[in-house]
């Protein structure tokens, strides 16, 4: 017995899948002709997508590029906007609030305030 190889081969295992009931190769009862015009179908359609693929790729791309994605250029100018906050001059800024809240404006559009209303009472 030592010197019997075994050897495991199609054959043997052919064999013994039929001893027990099973087939290792199913035949097809259908012709050959309907499953290579089906599958040179198949290969006509998806070949033509892939083209169309590759061809409406570069398109979409510079489409994107052109009108989507405008480039602008953008300076970062917020360095020089600092420079001209702190280099301000501060007394003047004090005079425009004055001049923008002081009670005079505030008589006037008081004014204007109470003249509407009575406009609105004389409507109504």
């Amino acid at each position: 017995m030592g010197n019997k190889k075994n050897l495991f081969t199609l054959a043997y295992a052919k064999k013994f899948l039929n001893k027990k009931g099973l087939e290792l190769f199913k035949k097809s009862n259908q012709t050959r002709s309907s499953n290579s015009f089906k599958s040179l179908s198949y290969t006509v359609l998806s070949s033509l997508i892939l083209i169309i693929i590759f061809f409406l790729s570069p398109l979409i791309v510079n489409f994107k590029n052109n009108l989507i994605i405008q480039s602008t250029e953008v300076t970062n100018s917020s360095k020089n906007k600092l420079e001209n906050v702190l280099s301000r001059d501060w007394d003047s800024l004090e005079k425009i609030k004055e001049r923008k809240f002081s009670p005079e404006r505030i008589n006037l559009y008081e004014e204007k305030i109470t003249d509407f209303q009575s406009k609105l009472g004389e409507l109504n």
